[in-house]
């Protein structure tokens, strides 16, 4: 993941727009974080927050499944307990030869990742979760709070890990009233930049 942050915060850097945030939902709210500790230690130009979806505290991570070196089948079956992809997609064997590389690639960005403490961001934090995700609690992502020196919220919506396709109008106007929320209190154009 440290190469890939790196890579990100050059891209950030020659193009950074005046404001700006990051979203991310999974292992992208991981990465989004990362990158934002990344401009921060370097002192680059720094989102104006950060909104993470489905993403547990780094510091309360469980260890890494392994699902990156699991057989073909072991993976799809995984995948299918995540409800992440249509039932007809992981039954689709030539579309998931060329899937699961990719898919192996991100699964092991993150279980390679390790969780390093440091200073808080200077930034908010809204965290969005699924009820029914067995992946986080509110215990767990409470613990954001520590990692930024502003305001953590969390939100909660109905549904799984990937809520945000159920509920993808709420969460698009959540979303949308969070960045307006922020541009009224800095001044200025939002972009964003999505990260997966």
């Amino acid at each position: 993941m440290v190469t890939l942050v790196a890579i990100l915060a050059e891209v950030i850097d020659a193009d950074a727009p005046r404001h700006f945030s990051f979203f991310g939902h999974s292992m992208g709210g991981l990465m989004a974080f990362e990158l934002a500790r990344h401009l921060q230690r370097h002192a680059r130009p720094m989102p104006d927050s950060l909104i993470l979806s489905g993403c547990e505290a780094p510091r309360d991570r469980a260890p890494p499944r392994g699902l990156s070196r699991m057989d073909d089948d072991s993976l799809i079956a995984a995948l299918a307990e995540f409800n992440g992809a249509p039932a007809e997609v992981l039954a689709h064997r030539e579309l998931m030869a060329l899937l699961l590389p990719m898919t192996r690639a991100d699964l092991a960005i993150v279980e390679d990742y390790a969780y390093m403490p440091g200073p808080p961001l200077d930034l908010p934090i809204d965290v969005l979760a699924g009820a029914a995700d067995p992946h986080v609690d509110g215990e767990t992502l409470a613990h954001w709070a520590a990692e930024t020196s502003g305001p953590c919220h969390v939100q909660w919506f109905p549904g799984d890990h990937f809520f945000i396709h159920a509920q993808r109008d709420e969460v698009l106007r959540h979303v949308r009233q969070r960045l307006m929320d922020r541009l009224s209190t800095a001044g200025g154009g939002v972009r964003a930049q999505r990260m997966r």
